[in-house]
């Protein structure tokens, strides 16, 4: 009984993939338009800032108060890298990380090479059409 309605429930797993993986792209794009509009929101909120900058020091002040809010200007450093090759030969300035590169540990296992920590695993998966 159960395997006879087999055939019908994966037709019904199938829609239902089918929908979800729409479902997915959709967001996707969502993803992609919020995000393009958050960086346009983001670059105006810098112009602005950059034009009170540029207004309240053009005024000779370092500091607006007014009863809705307070502007005040601060000065901070910040390093800036003019030279980035004759840093990267003082090992205290240099940050390096090491990643697995796990085509390589799988062309090994592959070669029948012995690779501690590592192993070859068959998995099952489904594909539509």
């Amino acid at each position: 009984q159960w395997l006879a309605q087999s055939e019908s429930k994966i037709g019904a797993y199938w829609a239902v993939v089918r929908r979800l993986r729409a479902e997915s792209e959709l967001l996707k794009a969502e993803v992609a338009r919020m995000s393009k509009r958050k960086r346009a929101l983001e670059n105006a909120e810098k112009r602005i800032n950059g034009m009170a900058l540029e207004l309240i020091k053009s005024r000779d002040e370092r500091k607006i108060k007014t009863p809705q809010f307070t502007a005040t200007i601060s000065t901070r450093q910040r390093t800036v890298i003019t030279d980035e090759e004759a840093l990267l030969s003082v090992p205290e300035f240099r940050r390096e990380s090491v990643t697995l590169d796990k085509t390589q540990i799988s062309k090994a296992l592959k070669a029948g090479q012995e690779v501690d920590g590592a192993k070859l695993e068959s998995v099952d998966g489904l594909s539509w059409r």
